[in-house]
């Protein structure tokens, strides 16, 4: 008799257990609502719009993407010590009288805190493997809530091609020769 007892007081815990979980759900559902606020994505997806976000330029002014919508942008974010993403700003530079001439703003954002690695400057990387400032060509930084919508993976090196109506149309890594002659192919 002890025994059913104990088993009986056990499956009693149980199932007052299963009651507390199943009322904690049904409650946790009604008082959290995620916010359907369409300026706070979970990520950056292709074909939907950027993410709008602040840039910290290296000249110091400050600027949101936003600001270059109604122009086609590469977005590209970088860890100044990467090397994928030196050859990137090389070979980048040489499509860059390309883009240029077709309208294509480019926006090298530096990886927030440039992943906590030591490396060069924005300013030493873009002197020394994108041969230097150039016009419609920028360089700053950002927050790392910004990191979290369009790096959730926490990749070195990667970019995205914005149409000037603000849609994502290209996610990428990993800068080369094919993505940007397919990015060209992109261009209006």
């Amino acid at each position: 008799m002890g025994k059913r007892k104990v088993k009986k007081k056990n499956t009693r815990v149980i199932v007052a257990l299963a009651f507390i979980f199943i009322v904690g759900i049904l409650l946790t559902s009604f008082i959290y609502k995620p916010s359907n606020n369409q300026n706070y994505p979970v990520v950056a997806e292709v074909n939907k719009p950027a993410p709008d976000f602040t840039i910290y330029l290296i000249d110091g002014k400050k600027t949101k993407l936003s600001n270059f919508f109604g122009k086609q942008i590469l977005l590209w974010f970088v860890a100044t010590w990467c090397v994928s993403c030196q050859v990137g700003a090389k070979i980048l530079s040489n499509y860059y009288s390309l883009l240029h001439s077709k309208g294509v703003v480019i926006l090298t954002i530096l990886l927030y805190n440039n992943m906590g690695i030591q490396g060069p400057s924005l300013e030493e990387f873009a002197m020394k493997f994108a041969g230097g400032f150039k016009p419609d060509w920028l360089y700053g930084e950002t927050d790392e809530s910004t990191m979290r919508i369009y790096n959730p993976n926490n990749f070195l090196d990667i970019f995205y091609f914005i149409s000037k109506n603000g849609i994502i149309v290209y996610k990428g890594v990993v800068m080369s020769e094919d993505k940007l002659n397919y990015i060209l192919s992109l261009v209006d």
